[in-house]
This record gives C-alpha cells, structure tokens and sequence, in this order.
C-alpha cells in the first residue's frame, strides 16, 4: 500500500524499493508515521511534498476514526480507543498524557495531547 501511495520511486529505486526503505529506516509503518518532516525529507526520493502528502493521509484517517467514536460505533470498549490512539501516539519515543472526553454513551466529544516528555520522572520528583 505504501508503495502504491508512493506511486514513483527515484533514480535507482522502484516506488516498492523506496517503500522497503522507509519502513526498514524508521523500524516500521509506526515509526514512519512518527517520523518528523526533516527525517522523512532525508531519505532520497522523499522529499518534503511527499512527506506533507503522506502525513496529510494519517490525519484524515485520523479525523475518520474519530469521526466513528463521535457517532458512537464501537467507542464503549478500551480496543476502540486503542485504536483511535495508535495513529497518533504509535510511533512515538516518549510519554504522553493524552486524554479522551466522552458523553454518557461513551461517544468522543474531545480529545487532547495533554503533556509530552517525561512524565514518570516528574511524578517520582515531586513525590
């Protein structure tokens, strides 16, 4: 799927070979999609339109499972909001505190990144 979304690779390199590169480069497809711009733009054939374009299709899946625990289907058990998390939290190298606000029948109404970083040395701090 990767390499179809690609469609073209570069000098040297099919659309399917840049694909097997960047997942082996950034440890699989959740490393990719955690990858910043400047990392993703490193790799030759990957420039910086191609790295917007390919963060631009995470969001809109993104906003589309939101979407889904908005209109309540599915959002009552802890594998929806596995689910909905993994997109934008998958790849990361550090701790979030990310909450979810939901309604009465477990319908999302909001959700936030709440605090980045080191969290559990911050409570083992102050303690």
């Amino acid at each position: 799927m990767l390499a179809i979304f690609l469609s073209v690779g570069c000098k040297g390199k099919s659309a399917v070979d840049l694909g097997r590169e960047l997942i082996s480069r950034f440890g699989g497809l959740n490393g990719l999609f955690a990858a910043s711009q400047a990392d993703c733009s490193a790799v030759p054939g990957m420039g910086p339109a191609k790295c917007a374009q390919l963060q631009e299709v995470l969001e809109k899946v993104w906003r589309s499972l939101g979407d889904e625990m908005r209109r309540g289907n599915g959002s009552s058990s802890p594998a929806a909001a596995r689910d909905y998390l993994r997109l934008p939290l998958g790849g990361l190298q550090h701790e979030v505190f990310f909450a979810l606000w939901l309604d009465a029948q477990n319908r999302l109404i909001a959700s936030a990144n709440l605090y980045k970083g080191r969290m559990f040395q911050i409570l083992t701090l102050s303690q």
